[in-house]
């Protein structure tokens, strides 16, 4: 039958009172009322007890946390407190009862747990909550809330849920009895949890204003007041102590405390009667270890359980006996005897040892053990029990020979004993016996463990010994041992001194290094880059005292060199080192550091560097920078040159000249500036530097326009520019770029880049009949002295005593592709003709010196070879084939030329060691090459552009000269140049053809002609009829002779005008000119030797006198 309304009711507050009654004696164990909220947001922390709170987010969707308004005072209603934990918003997620809150806090001491909480919901919040509770901190389980169990407000329970069917915004407080978990009461990790649910039997989360409505993510949540109760278990209720007993004095003993009730562990605190001790976390019944020093009775003075009850009814107690321990003691004992031995000593008597006693072992240690009459025992300090033994001899010492090096190490010698308190005495002998010796007592030998059993013998001086060794000991007999193997002292390594310490220039060798003093075998010598020879140390194979200069080899920088010696077996022992330095300075780009140079030096650049001037040094290292050097300027250097690094330029017409045939490292930009040339000229070329590409020196030339001459084959070879490498001292020709004009002349900038050509050359030079020009180079970058180029030595063979080069020029325009006129000037030590006359574009008279890059035809005589040498290189003149005499040279230039451009040179000379026949390096041959005009002088059947003539001059002298003319018409013939004796000589031009004899110092000489060569119609004279003849005046009329020191000049029947003296090879010795006088006389203090007086009448005659003084 359904109960009535009133039944109902009564039964609800008799449920209520109980639960009241239940609530008034519970104990708060952990409340968080966020007053303030402590921790963070996310995990908010008691405000009353300890534990912790978290957001559980299982089933996904966002739950915000913020602090909002809370709920004061208890029941139901609007919030009206301070602080609430809000979820703000609060999305129930995805799945049924995945997302709400948690607490956790231990219970332990506690029963009858009760979990009460306010709660806030808004209008849209899922309105349905589960409780879970955990016992391990991690499962949980759902409990099923009812009427019985729970207190609530505003809502109902349904299927164990609580939930809240009105409007939102309001606090509804929730108190759950969970008093029939058992396992929540005295739980370490008791937890609660209130997760949202579904709504009744449906599955979805419905919303609290209106169950029919789906809950929204962004509703929010708020709880306060949140609490977890219990109430306090009972503590013991009975303790009893026990373990009365008897120990001896330094003894211990175990006491123990039986609990009846409360809750473990306990705190138990216990007496001696004077002192209180506290154990925690005692179990009943656990042993309690006490060392009491005299009797000690121990009673319970507490026991308190684990939640802080205080238990009751304590008894017992236990008493603790210290019984005194006995005094003990022994002696040690001492025995040379060797049987067995009686243990005495020990106190009091009737002990026992503990070793055997007697005793027949060995030196040992052992206790004595005594027990009184109250069962306490002792066991004495440790003593010793020491059987001493005879020396006796166990290992003796080695009998195989030693040797070593004076003031060298030994090898220990060592011996073997056995007995007690042993002591050792080396002796040494002079011969293999062990009597006689002399005991090692000196501080040094002891030193070295002559007193010990292990000896090693001094070396100090040089002699054999051998060894014994005497050990005595505590018992007697002393024991000697055999005698060692003899130890053989030999003289040590001595290193010696080398000598001596040099300064040299870089890229040239020392003088040779010499080691004296030593003793022993050279083994090697080394050398290294500093005095410590640490640094980039090598060795080098010679075994003798003398490191030979070649072996040292040329330098670079400053090395030290050192002699290894080693004697037999003895230690290497390293010379002094020797220092051979490299003198230098340096430019840093703005300064010399070592002064600027002086010749001596080794120049080194690590900076950009301008020439104003020549430079001289023993050799030079580019490291760094830019090296320029200036036209006209000069780097001479004794050796080699290197570059490291940066960059080094020569300017047109600037050298490098170079003494020695060192080679040379890294590459030079060599810069040569032709004469004005265009587009079809010709150059004519040979490179200073190694291994230069031809299309590099003038890449915009038709490929087809480079040559060589194969004089082998008497013609020219075309070369590929792109493969050909220009050989050092071989000539090519080249045409000009093929964007040049072929009418207007300019100049071209050929630049060269390589290693600078330096040291001796060899070419090969062919004749084959008339065969016989080949086209050689000047290797060097400078300029070459062609004099001594012609008669060298080495070169007689292939070119003679001397011989004609022959330059091409290009001073005429190319018409329809040919060249109208053009033609090669030549040099020998007569000298030189040029192509041009003033006005022409390459208008130098070849005097002597082929400019760098220059190459030539000469003429040889036999098929051989011709060297270039580093000796005859000069220092400037590299900008044209010209320089001044230095010693007289007589000679004139004529010109024949005409108004069409026919234009050729011809040189007379009066030379010394000419002839007036052919003389290979006076007279140079007509070089035709198919030129259509020529102009030479005729002697015999031989043509001369050049001809040296027998020195000195006679004014009788008469020298044909010819001519070939392309064309008839009006020509001239002129005297361009004179020097010498010629500056103040007539010279005339007498035509045969028309009977005129034509002073060319007076005029040009102008004459029409026809087409064709004449050898007959011109030769050159020194007089006129008008004149006379010079050789009309008689030895008698002028004299030379020497008077008191002087020489005197003397006319007869005329005045001297002029008078000059030669030496034999044509040098000037002395001038007077002007005179006005018959009678000359002057200091000369020559002895026995010959000269010549050339003297000018006051009427231009010129006389010679050959005069021995």
């Amino acid at each position: 039958m359904k109960p009535s309304l009133s039944q109902v009711f009564i039964k609800f507050c008799f449920s209520a009172l109980l639960l009241l009654a239940f609530h008034m004696s519970q104990a708060q164990i952990a409340s968080w009322t966020y007053e303030p909220y402590q921790g963070t947001l996310n995990n908010p922390t008691p405000n009353t007890g300890s534990g912790s709170s978290a957001v559980v987010n299982n089933g996904g969707g966002t739950i915000g946390i913020q602090i909002r308004t809370g709920m004061a005072g208890t029941g139901c209603g609007a919030q009206n407190g301070s602080n609430a934990w809000a979820m703000e918003p609060f999305d129930p997620g995805s799945s049924n009862e995945a997302n709400g809150v948690q607490f956790s806090a231990s219970t332990v001491g506690y029963q009858n747990i009760n979990f009460t909480w306010d709660q806030r919901w808004s209008n849209t919040a899922p309105n349905t909550v589960r409780l879970q509770y955990t016992l391990n901190g991690s499962t949980w389980t759902n409990f099923t809330m009812t009427a019985a169990n729970t207190t609530f407000c505003n809502g109902s329970i349904n299927n164990g849920r609580f939930q809240t069917n009105t409007s939102g915004d309001q606090y509804r407080r929730i108190s759950v009895n969970l008093s029939a978990i058992t396992g929540a009461n005295n739980n370490a990790d008791f937890g609660v949890r209130l997760m949202a649910a579904y709504y009744q039997a449906t599955t979805e989360f419905r919303r609290t204003d209106d169950p029919t409505l789906t809950a929204g993510t962004a509703g929010t949540w708020r709880f306060d007041n949140v609490a977890i109760t219990g109430t306090v278990l009972p503590g013991p209720t009975a303790s009893v102590m026990s373990g009365t007993t008897s120990i001896c004095i330094g003894g211990s003993a175990n006491i123990k405390v039986q609990i009846t009730g409360g809750t473990g562990p306990y705190t138990l605190v216990y007496t001696n009667g004077t002192t209180n001790f506290t154990v925690n976390n005692y179990a009943s019944n656990a042993n309690i270890s006490v060392s009491p020093t005299s009797t000690t009775t121990y009673s319970i003075v507490s026991v308190t359980a684990a939640n802080g009850a205080v238990g009751t009814g304590n008894s017992g107690a236990a008493v603790i006996t210290v019984n005194p321990l006995p005094t003990v003691s022994a002696t040690n004992i001492t025995t040379c005897s060797t049987g067995a031995v009686t243990l005495t000593g020990g106190s009091p008597a009737g002990g026992t040892y503990s070793i055997a006693n007697p005793y027949s072992g060995p030196s040992t240690t052992f206790t004595y053990t005594y027990t009184n009459a109250n069962g306490c025992t002792k066991t004495s300090a440790t003593y010793t029990f020491t059987r001493n033994t005879a020396p006796a001899i166990s290992a003796q010492p080695s009998a195989i020979p030693q040797s070593t090096c004076q003031n060298t190490a030994f090898s220990a010698i060592s011996v073997g004993a056995t007995g007690t308190g042993l002591s050792y005495q080396w002796y040494s002998n002079t011969t293999a016996a062990t009597s006689g010796g002399t005991p090692l007592t000196s501080a040094a030998q002891i030193a070295n463990g002559s007193q010990t059993a292990s000896y090693t013998p001094l070396s100090t001086t040089v002699g054999t010994l051998y060894f014994y060794c005497i050990i005595s000991g505590t018992c007697t007999p002393a024991a000697k041992t055999s005698i060692s193997g003899a130890f053989s002292v030999i003289p040590g390594t001595v290193a010696g001194t080398v000598s001596s310490d040099q300064t040299i220039c870089a890229g040239t060798l020392a003088a040779d290094l010499n080691l004296t003093g030593h003793n022993g075998t050279i083994v090697k010598w080394q050398k290294a880059d500093d005095v410590s020879f640490i640094t980039n140390v090598s060795d080098i194979a010679n075994n003798t005292a003398t490191l030979p200069a070649l072996t040292i080899g040329a330098l670079t920088q400053t090395a030290y060199f050192r002699a290894v010696v080693q004697n037999a077996t003895c230690t290497t022992e390293f010379s002094n080192a020797v220092e051979i330095a490299i003198r230098s300075t340096t430019w840093n780009g703005t300064s010399w550091s070592n002064g600027a140079p002086d010749g001596t030096q080794t120049i080194i650049f690590n900076g950009n560097y301008i020439s104003s001037g020549d430079l001289k040094g023993c050799s030079a290292i580019v490291n760094s920078g830019n090296v320029n050097f200036q036209p006209d300027d000069t780097l001479t250097l004794l050796n080699g040159l290197t570059v490291n690094s940066g960059t080094l330029t020569f300017e047109n017409n600037a050298s490098l000249v170079q003494t020695n045939d060192v080679a040379n490292s890294g590459a030079i930009f060599y810069k040569r500036d032709t004469t004005p040339i265009r587009k079809f000229d010709f150059t004519y070329w040979s490179s200073p530097v190694q291994n230069q590409l031809l299309i590099g020196v003038s890449p915009l030339t038709r490929q087809d326009k480079f040559f060589w001459f194969d004089a082998n084959v008497y013609n020219w070879i075309m070369a590929n520019p792109n493969t050909t490498l220009m050989q050092p001292g071989i000539g090519y020709i080249f045409r000009g770029p093929d964007d040049y004009d072929q009418n207007f002349p300019v100049v071209y900038h050929a630049a060269f880049n390589g290693v600078p050509n330096n040291g001796e050359y060899t070419v090969p030079v062919f004749v084959n009949g008339t065969n016989d020009f080949n086209l050689l180079g000047n290797p060097y970058p400078s300029a070459l002295d062609a004099d001594l180029f012609m008669s060298d030595p080495d070169n007689a063979a292939s070119l003679g005593t001397g011989t004609t080069i022959y330059l091409w020029t290009h001073n005429t325009a190319v018409t329809d592709f040919e060249y109208v006129f053009s033609d090669y000037a030549t040099y020998n030590y007569t000298g030189g003709t040029g192509t041009a006359p003033s006005s022409g574009a390459n208008n130098n008279i070849p005097n002597g010196f082929i400019a760098s890059g220059q190459s030539f035809f000469i003429q040889g005589i036999a098929t051989g070879t011709a060297k270039f040498k580093n000796s005859m290189r000069v220092s400037g003149n590299n900008d044209q084939f010209y320089k001044n005499a230095a010693v007289q040279k007589d000679r004139f230039w004529l010109e024949f030329k005409n108004g069409q451009g026919v234009y050729k040179q011809a040189l007379l000379g009066y030379m010394p060691n000419a002839t007036n026949g052919f003389d290979n390096g006076f007279d140079g041959l007509l070089f035709e090459s198919g030129i259509t005009s020529n102009f030479y002088f005729v002697s015999g059947e031989n043509r001369f552009s050049i001809e040296g003539r027998a020195w000195p001059l006679q004014t009788s002298d008469i020298v044909p000269l010819g001519y070939r003319a392309s064309v008839s018409g009006t020509f001239e013939i002129d005297l361009m140049k004179t020097e010498g004796i010629f500056d103040n000589q007539e010279v005339f031009l007498e035509d045969l053809s028309l009977g005129v004899i034509h002073n060319l110092k007076d005029a040009v000489y102008s004459f029409s002609t026809e087409a064709g060569t004449f050898d007959n119609r011109f030769r050159i004279r020194y007089s006129d009829s008008a004149l006379g003849n010079p050789d009309g005046i008689s030895k008698q009329d002028i004299v030379v002779f020497k008077q008191d020191g002087n020489a005197v000049v003397k006319a007869s029947g005329i005045d001297l005008r002029d008078v000059a003296v030669f030496d034999l090879n044509g040098k000037k010795l002395i001038e007077f000119i002007n005179l006005s006088s018959n009678e000359l006389s002057f200091p000369f203090e020559l002895r026995n030797q010959v000269v010549f007086f050339q003297i000018t009448t006051s009427r231009g005659e010129i006389v010679s006198r050959k005069v021995l003084f």
